[in-house]
């Protein structure tokens, strides 16, 4: 399966993580363009400049020699099966552009669009010309044509053995319902602690328990990073999720603690500790991790192309 994936300048989750997924499972078929330099090891831009630091997503592949000239033509030739626009929000001029050469009716099988935009909008023009991949899904019923998906985590991210807990929580907790805990209020902070992404997976690890909570949107990486490191996620208000909306599969005492108090939250962790039930709380959600790197959920959504080819 030959892949032409369109990419937008700089940093976006989605958009990356399906990348490295599928540069994982399909290698040097699969041609980013333009060239998504950020996901490179030879990235000339800091981590420390990128975003969230550049923690757990960038700078990971390996160069390959990939031919990038010439694209209209190998177009028309129908060089490439499949088509994915990396984020729709960010390229409706890509998408009009080939739109009017006809592209999306004559020269792929497959098209895909990408929309991991904190926001509930849907970009209607791209529903006729392929299956439209979102993660802030918010309506109940599913709009035609579109599937829903979620965030990811590369799979060299998680950690192979746990280490020793020998704290309660990690120390970045930004929900503010969760300080009126005592430890919370005494070992955590709001703002940003970690300069390098090895001591904040450190600290993760290092925990019992780690807060997480709907920030812009209600999908987010800490989720992932959690459980990657063999921690049991506290998601505040899970409940009020949308049925549809990213994040998928997480169960409230399976694999993650929802709360919707700091006093619920406190029950919840010492019924933990009465049924002597952590490890298996723990195995759940770094289950629910591994279920979720990057080439298992690239792989679900070439499956799903594949579905309706």
């Amino acid at each position: 399966m030959r892949v032409l994936y369109l990419t937008s300048p700089g940093e976006d989750y989605l958009q990356d993580q399906i990348l490295l997924g599928l540069r994982q499972s399909l290698g040097a078929q699969v041609l980013d363009y333009p060239r998504k330099s950020v996901l490179y090891r030879n990235c000339p831009v800091p981590r420390g400049e990128l975003y969230g630091r550049g923690f757990t997503v960038w700078k990971l592949l390996d160069d390959i020699q990939l031919d990038r000239e010439d694209l209209n033509r190998r177009i028309e030739d129908g060089e490439f099966e499949t088509l994915i626009f990396g984020n729709i929000w960010r390229q409706q001029r890509e998408f009009r552009e080939f739109r009017a050469r006809r592209y999306l009716r004559r020269s792929f099988r497959r098209v895909g669009f990408l929309d991991g935009e904190d926001h509930k909008r849907t970009y209607l023009p791209a529903l006729p010309y392929g299956l439209y991949f979102k993660r802030e899904i918010r309506l109940a019923l599913p709009l035609p044509r579109s599937r829903r998906i979620n965030f990811s985590i590369p799979g060299s991210k998680l950690r192979t053995w746990p280490l020793e807990k020998d704290q309660v929580f990690a120390r970045h907790v930004q929900c503010e319902e969760a300080y009126d805990l005592e430890v919370i209020r005494r070992h955590c902070r709001k703002s940003y602690l970690f300069e390098k992404e090895e001591d904040y997976y450190r600290d993760l690890a290092r925990s019992r328990y780690a807060v997480t909570m709907k920030k812009m949107g209600w999908e987010c990486q800490r989720h992932y990073e959690i459980a990657a490191n063999r921690t049991v996620p506290c998601f505040y208000r899970l409940s009020r999720k949308p049925r549809r909306c990213a994040p998928h599969g997480l169960v409230d005492g399976a694999n993650v603690l929802a709360f919707e108090s700091a006093g619920e939250l406190e029950e919840k962790i010492e019924e933990v500790r009465r049924n002597g039930v952590y490890a298996q709380l723990q195995q759940g959600a770094f289950r629910w991790a591994a279920r979720n790197t990057c080439r298992r959920v690239a792989e679900r959504l070439l499956n799903a192309l594949e579905a309706v080819d």
